[in-house]
């Protein structure tokens, strides 16, 4: 695993620096031939003027060498306010797309993760962490390439899973045959998004009084596996015998997560994030400080003059849905309410949408950094992480008296982006 250092470097220059409108990084090869790049994070650059001011210019960016980055101070304007250099790195920071399917957002033109720049792709040292830590987590729950294996019981595949059990986990595996935590899986699992009221039988859906009138109690259900009524498709009760209900269910379930996976999980979280991520990339050479919205943008008309504001949506807009209409992605920002309206929901897909389709496979917790520089929108994130903290305070009392307590929304367990 690679080790990491931290240290702060202090450079001092003989001459007034006079105002900073950019600053430029690169990295040295020290070692040439080296097979291994030498690279450097950087999080942040201060810089105090002969007057004892400071100027900061976040970075949280990788370095290489051969590779300068420019990188604008840190207090926010928008582009038509800005008299600072243009010759910012976006241009190195493209990335080209081609066409794939039509109901799928355009897709980047690699053939592989090298052919990205540094900006969008993991750095050699992050690379081999991400593969330690996955070795290292399979090994700590005792899973092995013997998962691959049939099992030849119930008892046997748990038998897979013998290291950190969680309480949940141990509920799972405790009451996974009954039909009531099977339909509170439906409600509260891992896919919310198929939740909707049914006011009447569908048509292919043949089901009689006579057939459920046994079987109608709290908890109970009914499924059938295939859409056109027939002998070879029968409606499965759970007056049939257990292993033929048991083995319904297992097919309904199967078929859910998949549905889960490929039509809402993937499609709408990761790769609808990955529109946004790219559109930012190609066109805020800075890091773009999307709170407090109306601090920045105090009428309409700084929304519309907002070249690069307008760029980013136009580019999601066309890569990201294929310039159609009637996707309700607009082409264009014409208001405040509109913008905030937007980015509202940039923040919920990134964050509490993701964790309900995601946290109910995987349970994971991140911290986002404080970017902000203004003392205003610091003091807005203050107030918000404090509203969260509450939130987080109801939901573990409400999660309390609970059986089975729901967490994949709790502030505490929702990553900033749509994390793997």
């Amino acid at each position: 695993m690679a080790n990491y250092k931290e240290v702060e470097k202090d450079v001092s220059c003989p001459e007034a620096l006079g105002q900073l409108l950019t600053l430029t990084l690169d990295v040295e090869n020290r070692m040439p031939g080296d097979l291994v790049p030498d690279e450097w994070f950087c999080r942040k650059v201060e810089v105090t003027t002969t007057e004892g001011e400071k100027q900061r210019f976040p970075v949280s960016r990788w370095l290489t060498i051969y590779k300068p980055r420019v990188f604008r101070e840190a207090t926010a304007h928008l582009v038509f306010q800005d008299h600072r250099s243009k010759t910012l790195d976006t241009e190195g920071r493209r990335v080209e797309c081609v066409h794939g399917s039509p109901c799928l957002p355009h897709i980047v033109d690699a053939d592989s993760a090298y052919g990205l720049p540094a900006e969008v792709r993991f750095s050699f040292s992050k690379e081999t962490e991400f593969a330690y830590t996955i070795a290292a987590a399979l090994v700590a729950l005792g899973i092995t390439n013997s998962v691959q294996q049939p099992r030849a019981s119930f008892d046997a595949i748990g038998a897979l899973f013998t290291k950190r059990k969680t309480e949940m986990y141990k509920y799972v595996e405790k009451h996974w045959r009954e039909d009531e935590f099977f339909g509170y899986q439906f409600l509260n699992g891992h896919n919310p998004m198929m939740i909707c009221a049914c006011s009447a039988l569908p048509d292919h859906f043949p089901i009689s009084d006579q057939m459920v009138q046994a079987s109608i109690q709290p908890g109970s259900s009914h499924w059938k596996l295939k859409q056109k009524p027939g002998d070879l498709n029968p409606i499965f009760l759970p007056s049939d015998s257990q292993y033929d209900w048991l083995l319904a269910k297992n097919f309904v379930g199967s078929a859910e997560f998949a549905e889960h996976e490929l039509k809402y999980h993937l499609p709408h979280t990761h790769l609808l994030c990955e529109v946004f991520a790219m559109a930012t990339l190609h066109h805020f050479p800075m890091v773009y400080v999307q709170g407090v919205v109306t601090f920045y943008y105090t009428s309409d008309a700084y929304v519309t003059r907002d070249s690069e504001l307008q760029n980013w949506i136009l580019d999601i807009f066309t890569h990201g849905f294929h310039a159609n209409s009637g996707s309700g992605i607009p082409r264009s920002f014409s208001n405040v309410p509109e913008l905030v309206k937007f980015i509202t929901m940039v923040v919920f897909t990134a964050s509490a949408q993701h964790a309900a389709v995601n946290n109910g496979q995987v349970v994971l917790g991140a911290e986002a950094p404080d970017q902000y520089e203004e003392a205003m929108p610091r003091d807005q994130a203050k107030r918000f992480q404090d509203d969260l903290k509450a939130l987080k305070e109801d939901i573990h009392l409400r999660n309390s008296l609970l059986p089975v307590p729901y967490t994949h929304l709790d502030p505490e367990h929702i990553e900033n982006s749509v994390a793997i």
